[in-house]
């Protein structure tokens, strides 16, 4: 584990137990997202972004 996400986690281990379960579900539902085939590659990301602007460009 990298220093940083070591010491997020060692201030995240601070706050009440409700928002330490919260976060927990988050990062819990990051690491998934992360790891889910469904993820477009970098090519896809910049072919939405492409259309999602000209899309924006033609409308005005």
């Amino acid at each position: 584990m990298i220093k940083a996400l070591e010491a997020a986690f060692k201030e995240a281990a601070t706050l009440p137990e409700d928002r330490q379960r919260k976060l927990g579900e988050w990062v819990r539902d990051f690491v998934e997202q992360e790891r889910s085939a469904l993820a477009l590659s970098d090519e896809q990301q910049q072919e939405v972004r492409r259309r999602f602007a000209w899309q924006r460009e033609s409308s005005s």
